[in-house]
């Protein structure tokens, strides 16, 4: 039955709120790619005029803080038990990469310890990373 007091009415969907809620989250995607690709754990990196840029998010972070404090991605690992970790990680990955990201004030020692978790879990493949140093 026809209703008099309405009149034909056309079912519309308004799409520009839609489109509003998707660039909202696309915005919130790209800072949060950012964030991550950038690393969660706060260092100095050191700068090098022959550094590369070089971004793979599957290689694993090893990263060591000025005290010595060290996280593989955004996990705190106890140096002791590092090894054990890289071991169990490239189990997993044969064909792992380690991306070391050392405060810039780190004592040496610890970055060498970190290369020989790498070397006795099997891992040769690693990279130092550091800042491209724009200076000239």
């Amino acid at each position: 039955m026809h209703n008099p007091n309405h009149d034909d009415e056309i079912a519309e969907i308004n799409v520009v709120p839609l489109v509003d809620v998707v660039l909202v989250i696309l915005i919130i995607f790209l800072v949060t790619a950012t964030l991550i690709a950038q690393g969660a754990i706060p260092i100095d990196l050191p700068q090098a005029k022959t550094a590369v840029i070089k971004e793979d998010l599957k290689d694993i972070s090893l990263t060591i803080k000025s005290d010595g404090t060290m996280f593989i991605n955004e996990d705190k690992t106890d140096p002791k038990l590092i090894t054990e970790v890289l071991r169990t990680l490239r189990a997993n990955n044969p064909n792992i990469v380690i991306k070391i990201r050392a405060d810039k004030n780190t004592h040496f020692d610890y970055v060498v310890k970190a290369i020989d978790a790498c070397r006795a879990a099997g891992i040769e493949r690693y990279n130092i990373e550091t800042l491209k140093d724009e200076r000239v």
